[in-house]
Order: C-alpha cells, then structure tokens, then sequence
C-alpha cells in the first residue's frame, strides 16, 4: 500500500497534549535528514490506509545525540506502509537538552506515543491489539525499555523488532557514546542497572525479533545476545536475525550478502499473525 503522507502530532509527556497540523505539512517543511538538540517530541503519521490495521511506532537511532529521522525513520515508514502497517515516526526528546532528569525525556515521550496510540488508534482505523515497536541503535534501546516497563501501569507494546540496538549500559558491553548522551559522564549503578534494557525483561516484554550485524564494531553483537538470552529465560518468544556483515547502521539496505532483513521481517510478522 502506498504512504498517503504524513501527519504531525506535536506531543509533550509532560504536559499530556496532542496538537493536529495539517497533512500537506511535510513537503512544506523538507525537513532533515538529521535531528539534533529536539526539545519537543512529535510523532508523524504516515497511514497505510484501511481499518483495524497493525501499526509500529518508530524509534530512530543518533546514540541520544542526535535522531537519523530520515534513514531509520521516514524510510522505515514507508516500508511498513508496503507491508500494510500504519508507521508512527517518534521524533523524541534528546537528553542534551537542558531538561530536569535529562534520561527520562525519550522514554517518557515513548510511553507516552504508546499511551496515546492505544486510546486513540481505533479512531485512526488502527487494531490496537497489534501496535508494535520498531527501534535501531540508539533507538533499539529506547524501543527494548518501552517493551518491558518498569512501573506499574505503563503501556507495553505487543510487538517488538530491534535492529542493532544499543542493550546494555555495563562497561564491556555498552556502546559508550549512548550511555554518556543519556546518563551522563559518571552514572550511578542504579541507573546503569535501570537503563540496562537486558536486566528490565520479564514475562511481559512482547514477542521480539533481533536484528543484528556480526560485523558490528560501534555496537557489538553481544547486545542483542544478551536480550535474546534475557528473552529465553523468561519464556518470552524471541528471534534473532544475525547478519554476516553489515557494520552498523545499515538502516534499509541489504549486505554485501545479499542478507536482507526486511524480508526475514516480513515473514516474521505474518507467522505471528500481525500483517
């Protein structure tokens, strides 16, 4: 199905207020392909058209520095939109920003996205028994902390597909410029346990698909190994897409393989019934 365009929701967590702009507005601000310094969250739509559709909120990367909104945003969209997924770009808060707990500000913006999308989405022709996450790198982070929230009550995806994500915050492990554009230069062990998105598994996460490069030299493999190990031992149905080469940061493209994600994706979704 073809992208109809895009819609913008202007979204603050804080303030619990959604504001509607116009349809045509993308082409009119032919905005970047990367965001850096974003005070205020805003989720664009872009409608697969139809009803009860599946839909996936997406989480760019940008290791909480900057958000690559076209790459792992605007063409992950329209992807979803191929395969009948109403698509969500999440353009979150950066903690650089000069805000009060400056690491809360993205996750914060996610439940919220969700939130929102789970009261409202019948209202945009969205099932909204299948509203899924899709995440990378920096993003992939964000993606795995909204799937297993830490408080009461918060809203939890029903799917989950993190591609090169950042997992862990432990030394070894983690990809270091994330960690220090989200908790700082010298954070706490509860915050690197809390923000640890292995450690944060339970039997709620939802089912979850890996993706991930052997290649991968900014964000090692071991992160996905991890959350998969995480996944298993709590019953949780995970899968894991481990590509040869790629590198990190591939965003759409296949391999010098040949190895295309997207489509191990697809078949993913239909064996789990969403699309």
């Amino acid at each position: 199905m073809a992208c109809q365009g895009p819609k913008v929701y202007n979204i603050s967590a804080l303030e619990q207020q959604v504001e509607v702009a116009s349809p045509g507005l993308m082409a009119i601000m032919n905005p970047p392909d990367l965001l850096h310094e974003v005070g205020q969250a805003r989720l664009w739509y872009y409608p697969a058209g139809g009803v009860n559709l599946p839909a996936v909120l997406i989480c760019p990367g940008g290791g909480y520095g900057k958000l690559a909104i076209e790459k792992e945003g605007r063409q992950v969209a329209k992807w979803c939109n191929s395969l009948g997924l109403s698509a969500f770009v999440l353009e979150y808060r950066l903690p650089v920003a000069p805000f009060d707990h400056p690491q809360l500000a993205p996750v914060e913006d996610g439940q919220f996205a969700l939130k929102w999308l789970k009261e409202q989405g019948s209202n945009l022709g969205l099932n909204t028994e299948k509203i899924g996450v899709i995440g990378f790198s920096a993003g992939g982070h964000l993606s795995a902390c909204l799937s297993s929230p830490l408080e009461a009550g918060q809203p939890a995806p029903d799917f989950s597909i993190l591609v090169y994500p950042v997992i862990s915050m432990e030394d070894a492990i983690t990809h270091k410029g994330s960690r220090w554009h989200l908790l700082g230069a010298n954070p706490t062990k509860k915050l690197l346990k809390q923000y640890s998105a292995e450690k944060r598994v339970s039997e709620r996460t939802p089912k979850t698909f890996l993706v991930h490069a052997q290649d991968d030299k900014a964000v090692i493999s071991k992160n996905s190994d991890l959350y998969m190990e995480a996944c298993e031992n709590q019953g949780v149905d995970v899968e894991y897409f481990e590509m040869q080469s790629g590198g990190h940061g591939f965003g759409m493209q296949e391999n010098d393989f040949g190895e295309d994600w997207t489509t191990f994706v697809r078949i993913w979704l239909m064996e789990q019934e969403i699309i």
